[in-house]
């Protein structure tokens, strides 16, 4: 999957830690919201990224027009794609 849709180490470490917190959510800071574990993409921005410009470079990532959004790998609730998605939640 990663190969046929050429997803850069970032993409597939957003994945992997998903998939992590899914399996083990009591080691990641995920919410339950109706049966679905979510986290903010800022948390994942956090836990991902070594400095702010780091994070700044990564958010888009998490835009409508991002391979994993748009090809719905991962689901990212109230993102305004103008402002800042940090603060959305991400499954």
């Amino acid at each position: 999957m990663a190969e046929s849709r050429n997803l850069c180490s970032f993409e597939k470490n957003v994945l992997f830690t998903l998939i992590g917190a899914v399996l083990q959510p009591n080691k990641f800071n995920m919410e339950e919201n109706f049966g679905k574990h979510t986290s903010q993409v800022g948390h994942l921005l956090q836990l991902m990224c070594t400095s702010l410009e780091d994070q700044i470079q990564h958010r888009k990532y998490f835009y409508k027009s991002a391979t994993l959004v748009r090809e719905g790998m991962v689901i990212v609730h109230n993102s305004d794609i103008s402002g800042d998605p940090s603060s959305a939640t991400v499954s």
